[in-house]
């Protein structure tokens, strides 16, 4: 399996393992093991393992974005448009995460 398949699956364990602690966190304010794990999340070590995360799938996004944006140029069809939009969005939208993890950090 390609490493950016291993970064967004990181990535995406990672953001649900973020989501899960910090709503159980907020359900149960007085569970030990709740506190706990989510003081470990919130270390600048596990920030800066988001980061990195982050700018792995920037880079890749931004790979197929121009090898989309260069199918589209050479030869239209729908899917180019579809595929180009898709993974410019995605671009964008990993900027912008990006940028947010980066204020928390």
């Amino acid at each position: 399996m390609p490493s950016f398949l291993y970064a967004a699956l990181a990535k995406c364990v990672l953001a649900v393992a973020w989501w899960t602690v910090r709503v159980l966190a907020a359900k149960f304010p007085t569970n030990a093991l709740m506190s706990g794990v989510q003081a470990a999340l919130e270390t600048r070590p596990a920030k800066l393992l988001v980061l990195v995360l982050d700018i792995t799938l920037i880079d890749v996004f931004l790979f197929f974005a121009v090898v989309a944006t260069l199918d589209l140029y050479r030869g239209f069809s729908i899917f180019s448009l579809w595929t180009a939009t898709l993974f410019l969005f995605l671009l964008v939208h990993m900027v912008m995460v990006a940028h947010s993890d980066i204020k928390k950090y």
